[in-house]
């Protein structure tokens, strides 16, 4: 047995017992020895790196000295590596020697640093809340400037909170750049340059994770004239800006004005039995949105310097006779008239007409591409039959001796000088505001027959 276990080697033989003993000499015994010996060495660690190691080395708090750089991904490390930056060290802050005001760091490396690494990348694990123009340094080396980029192609100094307490924090030294700065390359409070870059105008820019549709409805003050706009935001159209509007109020009989409480309208003056449309608007110069009433579906005179705007889908509303706006309701879906709306605001047709007459009304909706639900109600008085038709420009036009069904109401009263009324719904879809009608068949006697409107969805 070469070693017993603890490393201790101890001849087979003792020549010199042998010879008190007078035991003489033998091949045998030399030749025992001798492979004891030989099997000793082959298990002993060559000085040319011929052998490897087959366990692991203790150096009983000894130092492994003059270690050439490591190069694969099981090499050792030398100290030199680490203090150069070639390999990244960790490192801990601590409160001494220059204090706890979050003004001044110490990081305490070990072994510690004869000099400041040429270049280096190391953690600091920060104890206390920075306050402006932090320093820090390696033991007891000169202190450095703590830094962190500008956004742009340089460094400025941290400011108060960029280094909060119970955190880490990346950091950097470069001599080659600075010898008097150490870069946080993670502070609380980055600087990032805007400048550069140039806003999509074919696909969303900015657009909000929690987008909030903006409502209107009538103003509860001065409802004739005044709409409110509740907060939201919504992206212009042509995609490339978020406009994001506060609560506001703004008056249809008074030109535009930016603010609350101002004049919403973007020209002229306001008009009757006219439907207006709501428009976000925002000026990118000022960066300031606000809202804006026209009487154009699509193209609203912009007050200078609101180059960014969208209409808001639903966010129509229609004046009466007298020009005050007709109450109304405006949700997500669609849009219907609201409490206190009268029939004349809500009647849209009144007509005696008789067999085979078609009418039209322009106005009767908003000129963009809705669903309209109407009411449609016929008095029949004596011997009569009443048949009516209603519908759109984006419906085909009824011909034929038998109407379609949709937007149809049929009534008959065959008991003479006997009033009779008939009630239905009717539905158009049109994209230029235009109501179409007919009255199908009456015959017999006198009637009248009305429409009003009841609701309104923007498809």
């Amino acid at each position: 047995m070469p070693r017993d276990g603890d490393g201790q080697y101890d001849l087979v033989y003792d020549w010199n017992d042998d010879k008190i003993n007078g035991i003489k000499v033998l091949a045998s015994r030399m030749q025992a020895q001798d492979q004891d010996i030989a099997t000793a060495l082959t298990g002993s660690l060559a000085s040319d790196g011929q052998t490897s190691l087959t366990g692991n080395l203790d150096f009983n708090n000894n130092k492994a000295v003059d270690l050439a750089d490591g190069i694969n991904a099981q090499d050792g490390v030398n100290v030199s590596q680490v203090q150069t930056g070639e390999i990244q060290y960790y490192g801990i802050t601590t409160t001494t020697p220059l204090g706890t005001d979050g003004l001044n760091y110490d990081l305490g490396p070990s072994p510690t640093f004869t000099v400041y690494p040429t270049y280096a990348r190391f953690s600091l694990d920060c104890h206390y809340t920075c306050i402006d123009d932090p320093v820090l340094r390696f033991g007891e080396l000169a202190t450095k400037t703590l830094v962190k980029s500008d956004g742009v192609n340089g460094y400025t100094a941290l400011v108060a909170g960029d280094m909060v307490a119970d955190k880490e924090y990346i950091c950097s030294y470069n001599e080659d750049n600075s010898s008097t700065r150490i870069v946080i390359e993670n502070p609380e409070i980055p600087i990032f340059d805007v400048n550069g870059l140039t806003k999509s105008t074919t696909t969303t820019y900015g657009v909000s994770a929690l987008p909030s549709t903006l409502f209107i409805s009538n103003n509860s003050t001065d409802a004739n004239n005044d709409i409110d706009i509740s907060a939201g935001n919504i992206v212009s159209s042509d995609g490339s800006t978020q406009i994001v509007v506060s609560a506001l109020t703004k008056q249809l009989n008074t030109t535009w004005v930016a603010g609350t409480n101002q004049g919403g309208l973007d020209t002229g003056t306001k008009a009757v039995s006219t439907w207006y449309y709501t428009y976000a608007i925002y000026n990118p110069t000022d960066n300031i949105a606000d809202i804006l009433f026209s009487a154009s579906p699509t193209s609203p005179t912009l007050p200078t310097g609101y180059t960014k705007s969208r209409r808001i889908k639903n966010g129509f509303f229609k004046t009466d006779g007298s020009g005050n706006i007709i109450p109304f309701n405006q949700y997500e879906s669609g849009w219907v008239l609201g409490s206190g709306v009268t029939a004349t605001q809500q009647r849209l047709v009144s007509t005696t007409s008789q067999t085979g007459s078609t009418g039209t009304l322009s106005g009767a909706f908003p000129a963009v591409a809705v669903e309209a639900t109407m009411s449609i109600s016929m008095e029949i008085t004596g011997n009569n039959i009443c048949t009516f038709t209603v519908w759109g420009n984006a419906q085909p036009t009824p011909t034929g001796a038998n109407p379609p069904a949709i937007g149809l109401v049929r009534g008959t009263s065959i008991c003479n000088h006997n009033d009779f009324d008939a009630t239905g719904v009717g539905i158009a879809y049109a994209d230029n505001g235009v109501l179409s009608y007919r009255n199908w068949d009456f015959a017999g006697g006198v009637g009248r027959i009305q429409v009003a409107l009841i609701s309104i969805k923007e498809l």
